[in-house]
């Protein structure tokens, strides 16, 4: 019986030794064997209390620093908020990198520059410990076989190699450890004074927040000049949104304006990193805001990139950041986009109940349920929730009404049936308990108009309110039938 046949063919022999013999190279020049790797730093990332980064195009220096909210002070080529989380993901790479077992007949120092190693090193990186422990490691050339860096120090004489994600997270610095919160640890809530200076301005316009939550600006130097038509002529003839103290005039604002502002601010995160030497516009829209507790951060808006992205910097860092641009995207205007020229003086969101009544179609009442506004009328309803849902959409359209022309007070009623009444109750202070207007067709029988029986205020709106409060009213006169 004849030898029996190899399973391998004799031809790959050559390429089985090629393998061995690569495999003894690559142990020799540095990968990680099974009981070769040990930790860098040897220091727990919690215990690391300073990190500082020099690489061929960045230095990064991070500082821990209770006293700021982020815990962590970002210094070097870039002074700028470092994020909590940003800055554990890093430390936390560096405590649980490995340095391979010593490279074995490497003679770095007598020839340094065969690893990249002379003069200034690809990367060097200083750790600091709570118990004034140091190590300092430095960071090669690449090995075109292994894709491994050679290295050196971190308490060790001789060469060793570390991976590649080590030097890519290296790289990445100071951007990697910038917060993508726009100001870590802000609420909106502690703000209780916002200052804006709108496009092209020097001076900045003054908001504060009173004890009940509503926004107030303090009059502009320049008088009524920028408030606009409508703001002007309204406080000109009713005061219900205008007060003074130690002689400063102050108008309210429209809260869901300086609240939604705010809101950005707080929710919004960091998009992209500008290059570090694109400086701030001078005369961009900027915002800062203070409050309790030493709360005060800025941000000036640049460009807009696209329709949904801007260019910003915040807190008088030169570091620029790509934001969501829904704050500018329509641009921030000036004064009227934020001074309260709604009709409702006091929005239906704080109130006890609404009633609609019209002569011809009676009257419907609303109040404050689990999901919002819902009809309030006894009698059982086949279609009530489909009422509800017509009771909140109003609500939110009456909420967001706009003025559109302030016309002379009247004494009488002005406005020509049919005629729909709004009757609002309310508790709290300096809230009236009840609130009447009237809304109808004034002037030649064509003017959508709202008068107030109270104080004669008369002001002109969309006609769209009108169809919007009739359907409510027929649908409730239709459901109780």
């Amino acid at each position: 019986m004849g030898r029996r046949a190899s399973a391998i063919p004799r031809s790959v022999y050559p390429l089985l030794l090629l393998l061995v013999l690569a495999a003894l190279w690559l142990w020799r020049t540095g990968a990680d064997g099974p009981d070769g790797a040990r930790p860098l730093f040897e220091i727990e990332s919690g215990d690391i209390v300073s990190c500082a980064v020099r690489g061929p195009d960045a230095h990064a220096i991070l500082t821990r620093a209770p006293e700021i909210p982020s815990g962590w002070r970002l210094e070097g080529d870039l002074a700028d908020v470092a994020g909590s989380e940003e800055v554990a993901t890093l430390l936390g790479t560096l405590a649980t990198s490995l340095g391979s077992e010593a490279v074995a007949g490497a003679d770095w120092a007598a020839l340094p520059e065969d690893y990249g190693l002379d003069g200034r090193s690809l990367f060097e990186v200083r750790v600091v410990a709570a118990d004034g422990r140091r190590r300092t490691l430095r960071v090669g050339a690449r090995n075109p076989v292994t894709g491994r860096f050679y290295a050196t120090g971190a308490g060790r004489d001789e060469l060793f190699t570390v991976g590649e994600d080590l030097v890519g997270t290296l790289s990445a610095l100071p951007d990697a450890v910038r917060a993508r919160d726009l100001w870590t640890g802000f609420a909106a809530a502690d703000a209780d004074t916002v200052r804006l200076r709108f496009a092209g301005r020097e001076s900045w316009d003054v908001a504060v927040r009173d004890a009940g939550g509503r926004w107030w600006l303090s009059r502009p130097d320049d008088g009524w000049a920028r408030t606009g038509t409508v703001a002007a002529r309204y406080h000109r003839r009713h005061a219900d949104r205008r007060r003074t103290e130690a002689g400063i005039d102050w108008l309210r604002l429209r809260d869901r304006e300086l609240d939604g502002l705010l809101s950005y601010l707080e929710r919004d995160r960091v998009r992209d990193f500008l290059p570090h030497d694109l400086a701030a516009p001078q005369d961009g829209f900027a915002v800062r805001v203070s409050g309790a507790g030493g709360l005060a951060h800025g941000i000036v808006f640049g460009e807009t990139e696209s329709e949904s992205r801007v260019r910003a910097w915040r807190d008088d860092s030169p570091g620029g950041l790509v934001m969501p641009a829904e704050v500018v995207r329509d641009g921030p205007g000036d004064l009227p986009r934020y001074l309260h020229t709604d009709v409702l003086t006091r929005g239906l969101a704080g109130a006890d109940s609404f009633a609609l009544a019209r002569s011809d179609l009676g009257r419907v009442s609303f109040v404050p349920g689990p999901e919002g506004w819902r009809v309030s009328t006894a009698a059982a309803m086949e279609d009530s929730a489909r009422l509800d849902l017509m009771g909140r959409d109003l609500a939110f359209y009456l909420d967001h009404l706009a003025i559109r022309r302030v016309l002379e007070p009247a004494e009488a009623d002005p406005l020509g049936p049919p005629l729909t009444t709004l009757s609002v109750w309310a508790t709290g202070p300096g809230v009236p308990p009840l609130t009447e207007l009237r809304f109808g067709l004034g002037g030649d029988g064509t003017l959508p108009a709202v008068w107030g029986p109270a104080d004669g205020r008369h002001l002109a709106v969309d006609r769209d309110i009108l169809v919007s409060l009739q359907t409510v009213m027929m649908t409730a006169a239709g459901v109780r039938r």
